[in-house]
């Protein structure tokens, strides 16, 4: 009987186990299926009074989501464009967005260029960014969906909002895009009051896939420079139609357009661009002999992508090549002994032609995303850069885009004690009140509160390892120190050094005569300041209606300045013929003892130009804290040449922004 009682204790035992194991599964099931959430959350249920109010807002608000996440796709995950202060011209790089067709308002932001003083810029988004800026954009236009409550009115609804503003929240998923709109509403039918308090719904929208498949092309070509490569490809390939590298048999040099060989390259380059596909696509070129130019960028193949690359000839494109005189570009001919003791005379000797050509080439790349299913569409551009025949050397390592929401931020075990400073004029450390503090602990950023009126802060944080402690404080850089939270309590003190603003001051000075002079109505000049110890970067325009001041930091900066000039009828730049000989051997036996000249025309194309480039200058200047700390204007000194009247004289004004630096009437900035 014992035994049989034991026996039964188990079987019991095992069922028990069986059916907290199926409960167990069935709940996991049900999880997966976004199910298990209907049993924890409570759903809010309305009064058939006020539904109709509720599908309203929640229509209009998933309309708005919609335009949002398009908009936002369409530009490179950005809604709101910024645009550089210095335009668009031969003489200056790719902008910050890339206007796709031109004259109009089409525009996508590039994820990756090089500025004009040289330096690389990343302007990939965060998904946090996109969500926030979709959040905004919702929040804007929610006067649209007011407007669609004024039938309700006629129907004896009254309708208030108790004065608040409201508060939308956007999560952006692979497949959908969810929003709640937090706005409480109180609404009053026949007598009887009821609250409405959010609204809002999900959105089939593919906008989370593409921007995850977007991240992994751009970071794959980053890491492999897949464009760089194809463009040295292309240049190889096509040594015939755009000259690289060769030698020929020939004793005459050969002789090429610098202009011509640029449309040529331009156009090829426009054809090969259109013919890139990423593997694991749906529009993956299948044909055996187009395999080279098939990019393995993606980790999941998904035959519903579509992956397109486009180049447009006249978009920004910089074509450097050396060596070349003016407009012309010409191989050596080179005479060597051919040895052996055949004819005296004709085989003593024979002609080799070579040439090799170093190429410098900017330009951007559109990279478009498409989910054939629901033909919703993500695109971004990057520039293709190639210096000196090679790819552009990586400076990213890698592409670190902090997500500021995070489980971690939860976590708060280390207590931590912060104190923040700033720098007085004379040099010595001071509190500084009401600084905002974060600690970056990847991948997240974790906001701990702001410093007292003693500059102090008692707080919790995560645990981190380490961690990027930063304080910000308007009118002041923000400071960075690394820390560590991890093993209990933690002190950290962080310095933040003040902007000083100054009032800018132009003052241009005539090369030919020296002469200083304020900035003609007709001069428009553009001044940027890179501070080369941080990522601090202002701009100055001239004129400028809204402020002529600048801040700056102690320190060296990269000072890049460019004076635009412009007359009361256009610049035109007459049609040219460029002439140009060299000195070549004559064929036949002759050609050793007499020379003929052989001579190349290259016709330019009549050009207007509204403003054109006629001064400015590029160098490093290091402000002092006794210098900025002192009352006083910032007078800078920009040298200036005269309104150029061809090309040739543009390409020498934009040559000597690199050597003015170094003429007699370079004069650094003061302040006075």
């Amino acid at each position: 009987m014992k035994k049989r009682g034991q026996a039964t204790a188990f079987i019991i035992i095992v069922i028990v186990i069986l059916i907290i194991a199926a409960i167990f599964l069935g709940m996991r099931y049900a999880v997966s299926q976004g199910l298990f959430k209907s049993f924890f959350t409570k759903e809010e249920v309305l009064p058939a009074q006020i539904r109709p109010i509720q599908e309203s807002l929640s229509s209009c608000a998933l309309s708005l989501l919609e335009q949002g996440a398009q908009r936002l796709a369409l530009q490179g995950g950005h809604l709101n464009l910024e645009n550089d202060n210095i335009p668009t011209t031969p003489f200056t790089p790719l902008q910050r967005n890339l206007e796709i067709i031109p004259d109009t308002d089409i525009e996508t932001v590039v994820w990756f260029r090089e500025q004009g003083n040289g330096i690389t810029e990343m302007n990939m988004p965060s998904q946090t960014q996109m969500e926030e800026d979709i959040a905004q954009y919702i929040n804007s236009n929610l006067r649209d969906c007011a407007f669609n409550l004024t039938h309700f009115l006629d129907e004896g609804y009254l309708l208030s909002t108790r004065g608040k503003t409201p508060e939308t929240q956007v999560t952006i998923e692979e497949e959908q895009i969810q929003v709640r709109v937090n706005f409480p509403l109180d609404i009053t039918k026949s007598g009887q009051t009821f609250t409405l308090e959010s609204f809002g719904g999900t959105k089939d929208i593919s906008l989370g896939k593409l921007y995850k498949q977007a991240r992994e092309i751009f970071e794959k070509e980053n890491e492999e420079l897949f464009l760089e490569q194809k463009t040295i490809d292309t240049l190889v390939a096509y040594n015939d139609e755009v000259p690289f590298s060769g030698t020929d048999t020939s004793c005459s040099p050969k002789l090429w357009s610098k202009t011509e060989v640029t449309t040529k390259l331009k156009n090829i380059l426009f054809e090969n661009v259109a013919a890139f596909s990423v593997q694991g696509t749906g529009n993956e070129i299948q044909e055996e002999r187009f395999n080279y130019l098939s990019f393995d960028a993606l980790d999941k193949k998904d035959n519903q992508l579509a992956v397109n690359f486009m180049y447009i000839p006249t978009w920004p494109t910089l074509v450097e090549v050396l060596p070349s005189e003016g407009d012309i570009m010409k191989g050596d001919a080179i005479t060597k002994e051919a040895g052996g003791v055949a004819n005296a005379i004709l085989s003593q000797f024979f002609c080799l032609n070579n040439y090799h050509f170093v190429y410098d080439i900017k330009y951007p790349i559109l990279i478009t995303l498409r989910d054939e299913e629901t033909d919703f569409i993500f695109q971004f551009a990057t520039q293709v850069i190639i210096d000196n025949n090679q790819p552009r050397i990586n400076q990213f390592e890698t592409l670190d885009i902090v997500e500021t929401e995070s489980p971690i931020c939860e976590y708060k075990t280390a207590p931590l004690t912060i104190m923040t400073k700033t720098v007085t004029p004379s040099g010595s450390l001071i509190n500084l009140p009401e600084a905002g503090l974060s600690l970056k602990c990847f991948p997240a950023a974790c906001p701990l509160g702001t410093s007292n009126a003693q500059g102090l802060l008692n707080t919790i944080s995560p645990p981190c390892v380490n961690g990027i402690l930063e304080a910000t404080k308007e009118g002041y850089h923000s400071g960075k120190t690394l820390l560590s939270t991890n093993e209990g309590a933690a002190v950290a003190e962080i310095v933040l050094e003040p902007f000083y603003e100054k009032e800018v001051v132009i003052k241009l000075r005539e090369k030919d005569s020296g002469k200083i002079r304020d900035p003609y109505d007709s001069e428009t000049v553009f001044i940027q300041f890179n501070h080369q110890l941080t990522t601090h970067t202002t701009s100055y325009q001239y004129p400028d209606e809204e402020s002529n001041t600048l801040q700056l930091l102690i320190g060296p900066y990269d000072v890049n300045a460019m004076v635009f000039g412009s007359s009361t009828w256009p610049i035109t730049l007459p049609q040219e013929t460029i002439t140009k000989c060299v000195d070549t051997r004559a064929s036949g036996l002759l050609g050793l003892f007499k020379t003929e000249k052989k001579c190349i025309d290259t016709t330019t194309e009549k050009i207007e130009l509204e403003q054109a480039l006629k001064g400015g200058m590029n160098f490093v200047y290091e402000f002092q804290r006794a210098e900025l700390s002192r009352e006083g204007k910032l007078t800078i000194y920009i040298l200036v040449d005269k309104l150029p009247s061809s090309l040739d004289t543009m390409n020498q004004i934009q040559l000597s922004l690199e050597t003015n630096k170094d003429h007699p009437y370079f004069m650094n900035p003061k302040i006075q």
